[in-house]
């Protein structure tokens, strides 16, 4: 769900290259369904987290950071263990 910027009314826009566009660690830069960019709340879910590593020739594929675009398939997300995989969707 997108933070909503309090003088505007409107999702909080973020910059998906920019680790520090949200301004804490419970929050990440999301693309919404029209193509822009909002900071959204992990706080109580699990929603930004990996439920599904993607596994190619019997290893985890891993990433670097939540705008890592190195993925062959889905999205770099953190695990539980606080480590960046390749995920699916």
């Amino acid at each position: 769900m997108p933070i909503l910027d309090p003088s505007t009314n409107r999702p909080k826009k973020c910059n998906p290259s920019d680790p520090y566009s949200c301004d804490t660690r419970d929050k990440s830069c999301e693309k919404l369904a029209d193509g822009s960019y909002s900071c959204c709340s992990n706080s109580g879910s699990k929603r930004g987290l990996c439920k599904e590593a993607i596994i190619v020739r019997g290893k985890v594929v891993t990433c670097n950071h939540w705008t890592d675009n190195s993925c062959p398939e889905g999205s770099c997300r953190k695990g539980v263990d606080g480590r960046y995989y390749c995920c699916k969707f």
